[in-house]
């Protein structure tokens, strides 16, 4: 019974992950109704999961933990980089725009990392963003911060409250400054990194719990949606404060949750929404790739003239848009699973 609750868990993480990056794709299509739901739990999802298989005082040594860490999130990291570098040089072409200027922007974002192109970074005249590629190094830097702070030989209380100051730190320091590779948002990600390893300590998600729990956590949930004044690690933005954060645990937890009924009921969807959360790395790089070289303007305006339709402001055309979306992304993993040094780059260096 044990060994069937351990894949049935793994199952319904991969199912979360799938669905939380459907959700980052969906978020970025600038629809604010589509926004104040999936903000409100598609990147904390993210960062829980990850906590949830970080162990304390393993046979590991912490250089061996930041190797592997380095491998599996920032080698895709690089790898992204350089392919948004490679192909904004045809796309320039293409476009009539000048190919050193968009190198030197995607070079410098790649450098700096920021997620928005109006952060106050520390270099006023220098590029900073690369797009949603910065969840990797934030996931990166949060992973070994909350790795260290469980290998302290400090109790439970004593972790979350470093955990606790080091978010204030980082939720602070991001109105006058952000830092490269997105710093600020792996000291605040530290905490859910934490928070994801102390539910798998205590078997949070195997305890039964009654269902007015589940409603006090949904009325949570949907107050959060309601209300939604913005939850952005991207920037540290917590709109409705302390509150956003409890709204992210809450809505996290019912997710997981349903996630275990997807996993032995619902087979076919669940093969499907595993098979993107097993390549969730993968989509996001191929999203980030769409997101800052296709030019989305022009097929927009040529869905425009040539269906009678505005892409983004019809259901028809959002209907479609979100289809390539996927289809583009499905396509990447394809490629990148059946490519020998794709696949190593990917997986940190693990052979198929």
């Amino acid at each position: 019974m044990k060994n069937d609750l351990e894949g049935q868990r793994i199952d319904a993480f991969d199912i979360a992950k799938g669905i939380a990056i459907i959700c980052v794709i969906l978020g970025h299509l600038g629809i604010y109704n589509i926004n104040r739901v999936v903000y409100t739990f598609h990147m904390p999802i993210f960062f829980l999961i990850s906590g949830y298989f970080l162990k304390k005082n393993s046979s590991e040594l912490f250089t061996e933990f930041y190797q592997k860490r380095f491998k599996g999130i920032m080698w895709p990291y690089i790898t992204t980089c350089f392919f948004i570098c490679a192909l904004s040089i045809p796309m320039s072409l293409l476009l009539g725009e000048s190919v050193a200027a968009n190198l030197y922007k995607w070079i410098g974002g790649s450098l700096y990392g920021s997620g928005l192109p109006d952060s106050p970074n520390l270099f006023k005249h220098f590029p900073s963003f690369i797009g949603a590629l910065w969840f990797l190094p934030t996931l990166f830097i949060g992973s070994n911060i909350a790795k260290k702070i469980i290998d302290n030989d400090k109790n439970d209380i004593q972790s979350l409250g470093m955990a606790i100051i080091l978010f204030y730190i980082g939720y602070k320091t991001s109105e006058r400054v952000w830092l490269p590779f997105d710093i600020q948002a792996g000291l605040t990600a530290s905490l859910f990194l934490l928070l994801g390893y102390l539910a798998k300590k205590y078997q949070i998600l195997y305890m039964k719990i009654p269902v007015y729990i589940y409603f006090l956590l949904g009325g949570i949930s949907f107050w959060n949606i309601k209300y939604f004044s913005g939850l952005w690690f991207v920037k540290n933005y917590f709109g409705n404060g302390i509150f956003d954060i409890l709204a992210a645990l809450s809505t996290s937890f019912i997710i997981i949750k349903i996630c275990f009924l997807v996993s032995s009921r619902l087979i076919a969807l669940s093969k499907v929404l595993k098979w993107y959360g097993k390549n969730s790395i993968i989509v996001l790089a191929f999203h980030i790739i769409e997101l800052n070289i296709f030019p989305w303007k022009f097929f927009n305006d040529w869905f425009l003239y040539s269906f009678n339709l505005e892409a983004m402001h019809s259901i028809k055309g959002l209907f479609c848009i979100i289809l390539l979306k996927l289809a583009w992304v499905t396509f990447g993993v394809i490629v990148v699973n059946n490519i020998y040094f794709l696949h190593y780059l990917y997986s940190g260096g693990k052979s198929k």
